[in-house]
């Protein structure tokens, strides 16, 4: 087996229109390793009628494993240049929905295709 991978890439969220911005906000990111991908999953067992075993993914820990950096992100004039600083804001459902995004592109994004 031949596989190609990348380290990590520039990405631009498009959530909200901010890839149209004139300063889009930038997440450097660096993909995770192996043994990162595995501490950022885990597992939720249901009890109903069945047993049943759900795989989900911690967000959060992915975010603050995989970005680097943070470009053009402002928060009541104090700049965010850091996973932790960014996921300390208070009461913003955009940001949450961006480091969300982020952090499935980082999920998502390492592998490259065998055309490729």
């Amino acid at each position: 087996m031949n596989i190609n991978i990348n380290d990590g890439e520039r990405y631009i969220p498009s959530l909200f229109g901010n890839d149209k911005d004139e300063k889009p906000m930038a997440f450097n990111l660096r993909f995770l390793t192996v043994e990162e991908e595995d501490a950022t999953d885990y597992y939720e067992v249901m009890k109903i009628k069945t047993d049943r075993v759900n795989m989900k993914t911690n967000y959060k820990e992915v975010f603050l494993r995989g970005v680097d950096s943070i470009e053009n992100c402002v928060v009541n004039g104090k700049e965010i240049t850091a996973a932790q600083e960014f996921l300390g804001v208070r009461g913003a459902p955009k940001l949450t929905a961006i480091m969300k995004d982020v952090a499935l592109r980082i999920e998502n994004g390492a592998e490259i295709s065998e055309k490729n």
